[in-house]
């Protein structure tokens, strides 16, 4: 179905690879990334490495942001920089919600997450709940 798709949209031929023994779950991909020293993205399903560190515990889902790429860790080293405390965040296509909860914990006041997908917003919502973040201080919504 998938080639058809591809046929009618203006691809000449298509391949499509069926290898049945690429059973990778979300568990083995997403592994607990240090972000600075004291300061980890931890999977929901993982211990964190340092108990004593700011620790981000996050389920991906289908929402973008694990702190693994190389934006998302150069936000969030700003954020570090930048929040003295009290300020409010916004979080434009926030994804799994990663920069939203890490506003907060470092020191934001509120924070508002906004997306066009909603699957990405019950993703944003679930992983602050996972942080013990509630709706008055953190706000996701999808246009």
């Amino acid at each position: 179905m998938f080639s058809e798709a591809l046929m009618c949209f203006g691809a000449s031929s298509t391949i499509v690879d069926e290898d049945n023994n690429c059973d990778t779950s979300k568990e083995e991909s997403f592994d607990s990334v240090e972000v600075t020293e004291g300061f980890w993205i931890v999977p929901e399903w993982k211990t964190p490495p340092d108990v004593q560190a700011m620790n981000i515990i996050l389920n991906p889902r289908l929402a973008f942001g694990t702190g693994e790429h190389s934006t998302t860790r150069l936000c969030l080293l700003l954020l570090q920089r930048l929040i003295k405390g009290e300020e409010c965040f916004l979080d434009y296509r926030t994804g799994s919600g990663i920069l939203s909860i890490a506003a907060l914990k470092i020191g934001a006041f509120l924070s508002v997450g906004i997306d066009i997908e909603p699957l990405a917003i019950t993703s944003a919502r679930q992983n602050a709940a996972l942080n013990n973040i509630g709706p008055e201080n953190c706000n996701y919504a999808w246009l």
